[in-house]
């Protein structure tokens, strides 16, 4: 439970970051979806492909909810 409490108000100190530096609420979603690919990168929600992957990590890797489907 802490750790979601941490969570909510880091994002929620990120968006009021975001609103304060942004002119026009246009700019703000731009720089929301700027912000969103590296922050989906540390948190490891997106991580590149590679080809050579073993089945088991393949099948690992498939059983989370924000994966792809692999590309070959």
């Amino acid at each position: 439970m802490l750790s979601l409490a941490l969570v909510i108000a880091a994002m929620f100190a990120i968006g009021l970051l975001i609103t304060a530096i942004a002119p026009t609420p246009q700019v703000a979603g731009v720089l929301g979806a700027v912000c969103l690919d590296p922050l989906s990168f540390f948190a490891g929600l997106w991580v590149p492909r590679q080809k050579n992957v073993t089945p088991a990590a393949k099948h690992t890797g498939m059983r989370r909810p924000s994966a792809r489907p692999a590309d070959e």
